[in-house]
């Protein structure tokens, strides 16, 4: 990992996971959005367990030059769904969620927009975290440099089986923080253990 260092005072760095992340591929055509499965979007269902105490929902694209926009629909603790909106001129979307309710997320993939207005096929992922999985260390940890100038880290995991897997990294106490994406075998193994159950769904509850 390589950086530049904004401080005189050691960075430390905190780490969430690695966590399993759970995929799944789908195809579609521009249109308009609608929280159903049908030629334009993808409705799709996620549980996030109790304990977690962060979640990250969104889709990946497989192209920077198409347009994937996102609504997620969450439980809001009186027995509805809250919806919120990620729409960005951006090819992939994605919603983080600090302490997140436990139960039933409802994530909506709407494809906007591809360059000859043909489909275009993305990723939707969740991974939550529940702090330190202890399967992902950084040396040196705190990193030592001066303000302004370059420096480096190491990364190591171990205890992963075949599969996909997702870090946050937080630098410091400025609020900092980066990403870590891991790749173990050639991802044509099932889904590794512990990641968040995902599937299709017929339709969001109304409430």
């Amino acid at each position: 990992m390589e950086l530049v260092s904004g401080s005189d005072s050691p960075i430390a760095v905190g780490v969430e996971g690695l966590a399993p992340l759970s995929q799944t591929a789908i195809t579609k055509t521009p249109g308009e959005y609608a929280p159903t499965n049908d030629a334009h979007n993808a409705l799709l269902q996620v549980k996030v367990p109790a304990g977690a105490s962060f979640a990250r929902l969104g889709i990946q694209a497989q192209s920077n030059d198409v347009d994937w926009d996102m609504v997620v629909y969450a439980p809001n603790g009186s027995g509805g769904l809250t919806a919120t909106q990620v729409a960005t001129a951006s090819a992939s979307e994605f919603l983080d969620i600090e302490s997140p309710r436990a139960g039933t997320y409802y994530v909506v993939a709407n494809l906007y927009a591809t360059p000859d207005n043909g489909p275009a096929t993305a990723s939707v992922q969740a991974v939550t975290f529940a702090g330190d999985a202890g399967n992902l260390t950084v040396n040196p940890n705190p990193i030592v440099a001066p303000n302004g100038t370059a420096a480096s880290a190491t990364l190591n995991w171990t205890g992963l089986a075949e599969g996909s897997y997702l870090s946050r990294l937080s630098l410091g106490s400025n609020g900092i923080k980066t990403w870590v994406n891991v790749q173990v075998g050639a991802g044509s193994a099932a889904a590794p253990a512990g990641v968040p159950q995902m599937g299709l769904a017929q339709a969001v509850p109304a409430g």
